[in-house]
């Protein structure tokens, strides 16, 4: 495992490297042990998101800045550089305040307070799926405030496991092409030709 101010200087790098790529550092992740680590950077573009060539790039030029701070102490490592994905993981406050408004799951190590409602259970909930509402930030916590099952729930961010955005195709109502014609025709029934 890295120690914190090791991945704070890889952000470092990494941000420098996404700012000269012409993308965005979401996130970076150190895992596993011995010969089995791997240093995995999550970069995107909202805009127009990352292809192939992109992510090659960004590698090239985040594996020269590595070498040369040798950040990485011991044994070699893989590096990994992927798009976050659209069931993203949540860990920055940038990150929940991005996706307000949308499905995402979380774990937490402590149960959820409940806001609105009415809870009876005397287990309260520490895993829960359900519609992001509200990132409060002030000076003592930053609390996420989500709905589900009915009630509205807040949790402080800090007592997280795991958090992640929940990908929900949109579905749509389309009219097929022969509902479409006859209520066409119809119309023109109604006309007269001159």
């Amino acid at each position: 495992m890295l120690n914190s101010q090791a991945l704070q200087k890889i952000e470092v790098l990494a941000q420098q490297v996404a700012k000269q790529e012409g993308c965005r550092l979401y996130d970076v992740e150190f895992v596993g042990a011995a010969k089995n680590r791997t240093l995995r950077v999550y970069i995107d573009n909202p805009g127009s998101g990352m292809d192939v060539d992109q992510c090659a790039l960004f590698s090239h030029g985040l594996s020269l800045l590595l070498d040369v701070e040798d950040v990485v102490p011991g044994d070699e490592y893989s590096l990994e550089i992927s798009s976050p994905g659209l069931e993203r993981r949540l860990t920055k406050d940038w990150h929940f305040e991005e996706v307000v408004g949308k499905k995402i799951k979380i774990k937490s190590k402590s149960p959820f307070e409940l806001i609105e409602g009415e809870y009876k259970p005397k287990n309260k909930p520490k895993h829960m799926t359900g519609l992001l509402k509200a990132l409060e930030i002030n000076e003592n916590n930053k609390n996420i405030i989500i709905e589900a099952e009915n009630r509205v729930w807040s949790l402080d961010i800090d007592e997280l496991f795991s958090a992640r955005v929940i990908f929900e195709l949109k579905s749509q109502k389309k009219t097929s092409p022969n509902k479409a014609g006859k209520k066409e025709s119809q119309k023109n029934k109604g006309k007269k030709r001159s």
